[in-house]
């Protein structure tokens, strides 16, 4: 998956740069055309698969080619954006013709969240993900609540912590004369081999729901219910034998996640674990 890595740390600085171009290539040539779905459009980053067994379906976005300078003013009046418009506007059809009862994951290279910051760099935050471009971020969640989409979960990784968020909205679709609740969870993990580091984090139960304690390295397992999309249940992995958090979302439970713990063994990419209790 295509991030600021493949070109230097937390680059905003679009695609025409010299140092852009390189790293595109490069990537392209030994990643994207070997290993990736096609893209969306043709030469850009971002693309879709989906699995009918499992009933999930997937948009794999770029955040790192059109956003605006992380600098620049965010608000309803500002042109920031994290996606660019032709992007932006490929998610929003996606979403809107994406079966109902599938499940439908927005992977980002970056947090959705408003907590990603490690660390303070000359006396602000520093927030490499959605949470400066929050903008654009609420438009998409806006899309999703007015039109009732169901069963939208957010992927993202590179903080070098992990941490489940929650973005509880009700839909703008009423059910037996009452609202809908929508409330779209975010999981992410990271990092697998990269040093961890602590989160700059504020206790905010009503959208944080976990955050991993201790610097420890991590990956995260998804589980789907076979032909129905009923549940989908989440297990995050450290590296060492620990507790760790199991939370499942059952659709008809009105979205709502149960959580039980269960006790892991080392480090295995196999989806081999105890069973909760």
């Amino acid at each position: 998956m295509w991030n600021d890595h493949e070109i230097f740390d937390n680059y905003d600085q679009g695609p025409d740069t010299m140092h852009y171009k390189i790293a595109k290539d490069a990537f392209q040539s030994h990643l994207t055309s070997k290993h990736n779905p096609s893209p969306v459009d043709d030469g850009e980053l971002y693309f879709t698969f989906s699995n009918k067994k499992y009933e999930y379906e997937v948009f794999v976005l770029d955040t790192r080619s059109f956003r605006s300078p992380m600098i620049k003013k965010d608000g309803p009046t500002s042109e920031k954006t994290m996606l660019g418009e032709k992007q932006l506007g490929r998610l929003l059809e996606w979403l809107s013709r994406m079966p109902k009862n599938s499940w439908k994951l927005l992977v980002s290279s970056c947090m959705w969240n408003d907590y990603a910051a490690t660390a303070v760099v000359n006396g602000d935050a520093n927030l490499d993900g959605w949470a400066r471009y929050k903008t654009e971020r609420d438009q998409i969640l806006q899309y999703i609540r007015e039109r009732g989409i169901r069963n939208v979960v957010l992927l993202s990784a590179d903080a070098n912590w992990s941490g489940i968020f929650k973005f509880k909205q009700s839909s703008g679709i009423e059910d037996d004369k009452a609202r809908i609740d929508n409330t779209i969870y975010e999981f992410s993990v990271s990092p697998l081999a990269a040093p961890p580091l602590d989160p700059l984090l504020k206790d905010d139960p009503e959208h944080v729901v976990h955050v991993t304690k201790g610097k420890t390295n991590v990956f995260g397992w998804m589980d789907f219910s076979e032909n129905g999309g009923d549940s989908l249940t989440f297990k995050l992995f450290h590296y060492r034998p620990e507790e760790s958090i199991s939370r499942l979302i059952d659709e008809h439970n009105d979205g709502q996640m149960t959580m039980s713990a269960s006790t892991l063994f080392n480090f295995s990419f196999h989806p081999h674990y105890t069973p909760s209790t």
